[in-house]
């Protein structure tokens, strides 16, 4: 990669008039009239210059260059200090991997969450078919047809009866009081002994 600030003899932060006047004194210094050594050597070194003045002088690519510039130089000292964080897909692009293979990669992970998936639908259908058989209520035809109103629900529960439990049984209701009754048996017949 070709450093313009370097052809420009200028700083990397350096304003546009800085950059201007470099050109214009190169410019007259290696212009083909003027320049005391070949002609291809004048004519090439005033490409160079051309070509640096004309992406610095823009508004628009000098901010890109700077960033191309910026991630060459990282590379480059990523490459002679043998740090790998800062190295860049510019200088060796080999070194990793390229777009084709994480998309396929992501390709095949989602292809394999997608058969989890479909896998685990087809269990819970055949777990629960019963249960969604039931719901829907499937005749023989294979056909739904939806429920009937049950006319005859409220006659087929259990006729609930009230009244006193029968002798031998106990109900969550009258265990409490008849616990009460035992203990007041019991208190009552330890103070007639006492009173004896």
């Amino acid at each position: 990669m070709t450093d313009y600030y370097a052809i420009l003899g200028v700083n990397p932060k350096a304003e546009d008039i800085v950059i201007r006047a470099a050109y214009k004194a190169l410019a007259q210094r290696y212009h083909p009239d003027r320049f005391a050594g070949a002609k291809e050597e004048a004519h090439r070194r005033m490409t160079e210059l051309t070509q640096a003045y004309e992406v610095l002088a823009d508004p628009v690519r000098r901010p890109k260059y700077d960033r191309r510039r910026n991630l060459y130089t990282r590379a480059v000292a990523a490459r002679f200090n043998h740090a790998r964080r800062f190295a860049s897909v510019a200088l060796d692009p080999r070194a990793y991997r390229s777009i084709r293979q994480v998309r396929g990669r992501y390709r095949a992970a989602l292809a394999a969450l997608m058969g989890v998936v479909v896998v685990l639908s087809a269990f819970n259908l055949y777990t629960y078919s019963g249960r969604i058989k039931s719901w829907v209520r499937f005749d023989a035809t294979g056909t739904s047809n939806p429920p009937a109103p049950d006319v005859d629900a409220h006659a087929r529960q259990a006729p609930i009866e009230i009244g006193p439990p029968a002798p031998g049984a106990r109900s969550e209701i009258a265990a409490p009081a008849a616990r009460a009754s035992v203990k007041q048996k019991k208190r009552s017949a330890t103070r007639k002994a006492a009173v004896k």
